[in-house]
């Protein structure tokens, strides 16, 4: 027979686990209308110009990019 400690304990989890996942899709989703407003920022300040600084001003945003998410 269960205690009603080890049903607690383990809806406990169950509700922890649900709000993790609830957190980590927030971050994700907040981390891709960061990068979407990043590249359309980048697409815009580059599109001004010349294509030759087109190329050197999108590096930096795409490195940075990359590194964050490694990191």
């Amino acid at each position: 027979m269960v205690s009603n400690d080890v049903k607690n304990g383990e809806q406990n989890r169950e509700v922890l686990g649900q709000k993790k996942m609830v957190q980590a899709l927030d971050a994700q989703s907040n981390h891709v209308c960061w990068q979407i407003a990043k590249c359309i920022a980048a697409g815009l300040v580059t599109g001004l110009g010349v294509l030759p600084a087109a190329l050197p001003a999108n590096l930096p945003s795409v490195a940075y990019a990359q590194v964050r998410m490694v990191v």
